[in-house]
């Protein structure tokens, strides 16, 4: 059967789903004793809207029939779908919650008592050429996939969910690929998802130190295993992705960009703290292995909202090719960053950064602040036996550029046995510098070393 304009409601009169086509299979045995029994539903054309709510229960909407239409004629625009996620709108049915919706599955579509609702013969329901907005109000993200299918299956121990999704963020759309199991007897979920090609600096806009600070322009695949509980908690949690060539872009007056060949990354949830631990990484430069660990502490608000990331990172290097003509040891074989990115605010703390090089090293202090389009630089730090050969490499291009340039042509060799620096550099007076040429203020910088 096919149907138009179709809306499902549950024993209460409540709006369960919408969609502008749809159609019902029936089965045929029973059709032959003159009984019409449903046994698979088709939604066509559905805008769904979900809203994760900061206490991490969800709630469930649809569009109307235009409001679907045009979702999926500007998919291009990535702007559609966000905005009704966000709030309400004409074309926006009130959400129902996700318990509630639960409550339907559990008591008519997979009741154990025959004939119990029109849906209990439901097999598998099926939404295909949908469109998923998705805001996830506790970390202030927004997810859009114009086109969409899931598939509902009915399972022994209570269902399956299958989906494959592409989601639409920055210049191109990464896909993923889900599988939702419920379990009746612990009412919990397992979510496994497979992702392809996610760059992190396109969904990461909102994000300063993700973003514009540092841009991780890496084509990110792998796989995420999730456990969470009816009421949102998320119990368990892990992720092993691995990445493709790409590159870390920065500010081009704090560092040239960092070309990677390739990389995997594992992060997993601690759940008693809630922090993302990441262990037994590692990216590939040159020749040289970059190991990765440390953890990831979410700062949340009373309300639940995420207002910032607490980092503490370290980096070992290794060169692995020792073989290749001219390989060069690395300019740093230690990092370690201790520190606060924010998300509701555009800066990075920096409580610790040290940056060492066999013995010798640098220890800094400060903060990085998002001024318009710039990056301001406000730091300090210290400085130790430092080779002029590793000076030259991490020099920031903006700071004291004519100094800068006379040591790389002039000064052979050299150490600086001991320094402190202190640089106070608003983001429009870095991009004066670089664009205009204007010279930065002398009291802007103070350098002193031996």
């Amino acid at each position: 059967f096919r149907l138009r304009d179709l809306a499902l409601r549950d024993l209460d009169g409540n709006l369960i789903a919408r969609a502008p086509r749809a159609s019902i299979g029936v089965d045929g045995r029973e059709l032959l004793t003159g009984t019409i029994a449903a046994n698979k539903l088709e939604l066509i054309g559905a805008n769904l809207l979900v809203r994760r709510k900061a206490d991490g229960t969800f709630r469930l909407g649809f569009g109307d029939t235009q409001t679907s239409r045009q979702s999926d004629s500007s998919a291009e625009t990535n702007e559609a779908a966000p905005k009704s996620a966000r709030q309400d709108s004409p074309g926006q049915i009130s959400p129902v919650g996700g318990a509630q919706l639960l409550d339907l599955i559990n008591e008519q579509i997979l009741s154990d008592s025959a004939n119990e609702s029109a849906l209990s013969g439901i097999e598998a329901i099926l939404v295909s050429e949908a469109s998923i907005s998705l805001f996830d109000e506790a970390n202030s993200a927004v997810w859009y996939a114009p086109r969409s299918n899931l598939v509902f299956k009915r399972t022994s121990h209570g269902f399956r969910v299958f989906v494959d999704a592409s989601v639409a963020s920055g210049q191109n759309p990464w896909r993923s690929e889900v599988v939702v199991t419920y379990r009746r007897a612990s009412r919990a979920f397992t979510i496994s998802a497979r992702v392809f090609d996610l760059v992190l600096a396109d969904i990461a806009d909102d994000v300063f130190a993700l973003n514009r600070l540092t841009q991780f322009k890496l084509p990110l695949s792998g796989h995420v295993e999730v456990e969470i509980t009816e009421q949102g908690k998320v119990t368990r949690a892990s992720a092993e992705l691995s990445t493709a060539s790409g590159r870390l872009d920065f500010p081009k007056y704090i560092s040239r960009p960092v070309l990677i060949d390739e990389g995997l990354l594992r992060f997993d949830l601690e759940p008693e703290t809630g922090d993302v631990v990441i262990a037994n990484s590692a990216i590939f430069i040159e020749g040289m292995r970059s190991e990765l660990q440390g953890r990831i502490q979410p700062k949340r608000a009373e309300d639940g909202r995420l207002t910032a990331l607490g980092l503490n990172l370290k980096i070992k290097n290794v060169v692995i090719d020792t073989e290749k003509p001219g390989q060069k040891r690395p300019a740093l074989d230690r990092i370690e960053f201790v520190g606060t990115a924010g998300v509701e605010r555009a800066d990075v703390q920096v409580d610790d950064l040290i940056l060492m090089s066999g013995n010798s090293g640098v220890r800094i202090r400060g903060r990085f602040v998002g001024d318009q389009d710039a990056v301001g630089m406000y730091l300090a730090g210290r400085i130790r036996d430092l080779p002029m050969d590793v000076v030259k490499r991490v020099w920031p291009p903006v700071v004291a550029p004519s100094v800068r340039k006379w040591l790389h042509e002039y000064l052979i060799k050299a150490d600086i046995t001991d320094g402190t620096f202190q640089l106070a550099l608003p983001g429009k007076v870095l991009v004066a510098a670089i664009k205009d040429k204007v010279a930065i203020p002398d009291e802007m910088i103070d350098l002193k070393f031996n």
